[in-house]
């Protein structure tokens, strides 16, 4: 499993992503007046047949594993996230 950490001073920018294989789970900051809380895109990339780069958020049955594990650790980064406020 890759980690990838962002910059968390650009609104624009994710949180944070986790990625297995063409899989990436991608974690987004939102604010309100009184509350920050946590976001989660699930999607999985792939080429098309004229080889450009599209995502999708349909898995196969033999991604739903890795998409459980993606789901798991999303939740497990939120979750210390919350704990630091």
């Amino acid at each position: 499993m890759t980690q990838s950490t962002t910059n968390t001073n650009n609104s624009n920018q994710p949180t944070f992503t986790y990625r297995i294989g063409s899989l990436s789970a991608t974690i987004w900051e939102n604010q309100t007046n009184d509350r920050t809380y946590y976001r989660t895109e699930i999607v999985r990339r792939y080429q098309d047949k004229d080889s450009n780069w599209q995502t999708s958020s349909s898995f196969g049955q033999d991604e739903l594993l890795n998409v459980a594990k993606l789901a798991e650790r999303a939740e497990e980064y939120i979750a210390r996230l919350y704990n630091k406020s």
